[in-house]
C-alpha cells in the first residue's frame, strides 16, 4: 500500500518531513499488516497524536524530587530522589534497573533501553524483541529508535503485537486508544479527529 505525503500532511501537519514518513511507512507497511485503509487510517491517526512521527527518547529530566518520588515511587523516596534531580541518565539507570529486562543500576540498560520511538518502546527485552522481530540491531544501537525509520518501525511493530489491526477492521478506534493509552483514554478527542482527517484522505466513510 502506497502511503502519500498528503496523508501525513493531513494527521500530522506539524512533521517536518512528511514525503519521508510518507516513503518509509510505504516500505514497511506489509511486514506488520497494515494493509487496508481502515488499518492505515487508524495507524497514522494514533501515531500522530502520540508523536506527529517525530521519534523522540524518553525525556527523564526531573529536578522535583517530590514529583520524581511520585513517578516512580517504587524507585524513590523524596529524600533519595534529592541526590538524582536534574541527572536524567542517573535518574533512567535507577528509575529502571532490574526491571523490564534490564540489569543493575550500574548497568546503564535503564538509559539505554528508556523510552523511544513514535511510541514509546521501554526497557531490554522489548528493545530485544523488536531486533528479533524487524532485523534492526536497536540492542546493540538504541538510538536507531529515533531516527524516522527506526522510530517507525517500532511503532509498526508495536501496534501489530498489540492487535490493533484487527481492531482497526471493526473501527473500534476507542478501544485502540484504550490499548496505548489505558483507561484514562488521554487525548481521546483529538485522536478522533486525526482518525476522520485520515478516513477523509484515503477515502473512506
Amino acid at each position: 500500500m502506497r502511503v502519500t505525503k498528503d496523508l501525513i500532511i493531513a494527521v500530522a501537519p506539524n512533521n517536518g518531513a512528511p514525503q519521508h514518513v510518507a516513503d518509509v511507512l510505504t516500505e514497511n507497511l506489509e511486514q506488520f499488516q497494515v494493509n487496508s485503509p481502515e488499518r492505515l487510517a487508524a495507524f497514522v491517526a494514533q501515531m500522530a497524536h502520540e508523536s506527529e512521527f517525530e521519534p523522540v527518547r524518553e525525556n527523564l529530566m526531573y529536578t522535583n524530587p517530590v514529583r520524581l518520588a511520585q513517578i516512580f515511587p517504587s524507585s524513590f523516596t523524596v529524600v533519595s530522589a534529592m541526590r538524582y534531580v536534574g541527572k536524567p541518565r542517573a535518574i533512567a539507570n535507577r528509575a529502571y534497573a532490574n526491571r523490564l529486562g534490564n540489569g543493575s543500576e550500574a548497568s546503564g540498560d535503564g538509559w539505554n533501553y528508556r523510552g523511544g520511538g513514535i511510541i514509546q518502546i521501554t526497557g531490554k527485552d522489548n528493545y530485544k524483541a523488536l531486533s528479533a522481530a524487524t532485523g534492526i540491531d536497536y540492542i546493540k544501537n538504541p538510538d536507531l529508535i529515533t531516527q524516522t525509520e527506526g522510530g517507525i518501525v517500532s511503532g509498526l511493530w508495536w501496534w501489530h503485537g498489540h492487535g490493533l489491526n484487527t481492531l482497526a477492521d471493526f473501527k473500534a478506534f476507542s478501544r485502540i486508544t484504550r490499548v496505548i493509552n489505558g483507561p484514562a483514554l488521554l487525548g481521546e478527542a483529538d485522536r478522533e479527529r486525526r482518525w476522520n482527517l485520515a478516513r477523509a484522505a484515503l477515502g473512506l466513510k
